[in-house]
C-alpha cells in the first residue's frame, strides 16, 4: 500500500502529484458523452474540471479535525479526492462517484496500482438516476442544472433524520447562490480559502438538516393542489421573498399546469414553468417557453391559467408554427394578446379575469 507524507505534497502542482500517483490519461475528450453535461469535448482543461490537490488537502484536514466518518465526492472525475485521502490513511471512508466510464476506470486503475484500500468506494454512477451512499459529508463541484437538482433531492432523502455536511466549491458562478436560495435548511458553517482559481475565493462548508415538515405556506398550497375539486380552478400563488420563490419553484416545476406571471414595462404576461431552470445570472429564472432570462424582481406570482388558455399553452410548448410564427408571449394585461415569433400580436377573445382565481401565499 502506497502511503504518502502529507507534508511533502504541500506546494506541489497538480501535475506533480498526478505523476506521484501515476495518472496517465485524463480522459477529457470523449465524444460518446454529451459535452454540455460531462465536459467531454476536450475543450475544458483538467485544471478547470478536476479538483485541486491543495484544496483537497485542506478539506482532508477539516474532515480529520471534525472526525467525519464518511465522505462522498459527487461527480469525482478521475477520483483525485479518494486516491489522495486513501493514500493518507484517512480515518474516514471515502467514495468516488463518476458517470463517465473512462474517468472512473482511470481512477480505479491508479488506486489499484498504488495498492490502496477500499477500492469498493469507486462507484460508476449516474447522479440523475442512480442511488448515492449515505455519508456524513458530501463534496459538490457541479454546475447548476438537472444533475445538481436531482443530487440534492437524494441527499435530502438520505438525511431527513440527521444532519450532514456539504462542502461546495463554486464551479460556474451560480452554485453557491442556488444552494443558499433553494434549501432553507442549509446553513453556512465555515469557509476555507481556496488555492485554485475559481469563481469565488473560498471553499464553503454547509450544515444540512432538511426536515420533512413543509412550511405553512407549502402546506396550504399543496393541500389545495391535492384537492380534486380544485383541479381546474384558476389559481394564483404569491410569494413574499426570494427564498419562498425557489422553494415553490422546486415543487411546482414538477407539475404540468403552472406558469409564472411576469410584469415588465409593457404589461403582464405568462412564461411557462415547464423546463425552466435557475438562471445563469444571479436572481434570475431561465424559461424555455418563451426562451427568456427573467429577473426575479419581475416575477409576481405562480399561476394556473383558466381552461380557456390551456390550448394556447400547449401550442407554445409544442412550438407549433402558424401563419404568424410560433407563440412567444401570452399577454394578460393590459389586454389578452398573443405575441408571435415574427413580432406580430393578435388580440384574444379569451378573457383573463382575476376574480375567478383562488389566491394563496403570503
Amino acid at each position: 500500500m502506497k502511503v504518502v507524507d502529507k507534508k511533502n505534497l504541500y506546494h506541489k502542482s497538480n501535475l506533480e502529484i498526478d505523476q506521484i500517483f501515476g495518472f496517465k490519461d485524463y480522459a477529457l475528450d470523449l465524444p460518446d458523452y454529451p459535452s454540455d453535461i460531462f465536459y467531454t469535448d476536450g475543450l475544458t482543461s483538467a485544471e478547470a474540471l478536476y479538483s485541486d490537490y491543495q484544496d483537497l488537502l485542506q478539506i482532508h484536514t477539516f474532515l480529520e479535525e471534525k472526525k467525519i466518518k464518511s465522505f462522498c465526492d459527487l461527480g469525482a472525475g478521475i477520483g483525485r479526492a479518494k486516491i489522495l485521502f486513501d493514500s493518507l490513511k484517512s480515518s474516514f471512508q471515502s467514495y468516488s462517484l463518476e458517470f463517465v466510464q473512462q474517468r472512473h476506470e482511470e481512477g480505479k486503475r491508479v488506486h489499484k496500482e498504488n495498492q490502496l484500500s477500499h477500492e469498493e468506494g469507486f462507484i460508476q454512477c449516474n447522479l440523475l438516476t442512480d442511488p448515492i451512499p449515505k455519508c456524513e459529508c458530501y463534496f459538490i463541484y457541479l454546475p447548476v442544472g438537472e444533475v445538481l437538482i436531482k443530487t440534492m433531492e437524494k441527499i435530502k432523502n438520505l438525511t431527513l433524520e440527521e444532519k450532514c455536511l456539504i462542502i461546495a466549491i463554486e464551479s460556474h458562478g451560480d452554485l453557491l447562490s442556488y444552494l443558499e436560495k433553494t434549501h432553507r435548511h442549509l446553513s453556512l458553517r465555515d469557509r476555507i480559502p481556496l488555492s485554485a482559481k475559481r469563481h469565488t475565493e473560498f471553499i464553503h462548508i454547509y450544515e444540512y438538516q432538511p426536515k420533512d415538515n413543509p412550511s405553512p405556506l407549502e402546506s396550504d398550497i399543496f393541500n389545495h393542489l391535492d384537492n380534486r375539486t380544485n383541479k381546474d380552478q384558476p389559481l394564483r400563488i404569491n410569494f413574499s421573498e426570494e427564498l419562498s420563490f425557489w422553494e415553490l419553484w422546486k415543487k411546482l416545476r414538477k407539475r404540468d399546469e403552472f406558469q409564472v406571471l411576469v410584469e415588465d414595462q409593457n404589461g403582464q404576461w405568462l412564461a411557462d414553468l415547464k423546463d425552466s431552470q435557475f438562471g445563469i445570472q444571479p436572481s434570475t429564472l431561465e424559461t424555455q417557453y418563451p426562451q427568456r432570462i427573467i429577473p426575479l424582481s419581475e416575477i409576481k406570482a405562480f399561476v394556473r391559467a383558466p381552461l380557456s388558455w390551456q390550448e394556447l399553452i400547449r401550442k407554445r410548448r409544442n412550438k407549433e408554427d402558424g401563419p404568424l410564427g410560433e407563440i412567444r408571449k401570452l399577454i394578460v394585461f393590459p389586454s389578452p394578446q398573443v405575441e408571435f415569433s415574427r413580432g406580430q400580436k393578435r388580440e384574444l377573445e379569451t378573457a383573463w379575469d382575476w376574480e375567478l382565481f383562488t389566491t394563496l401565499g403570503v
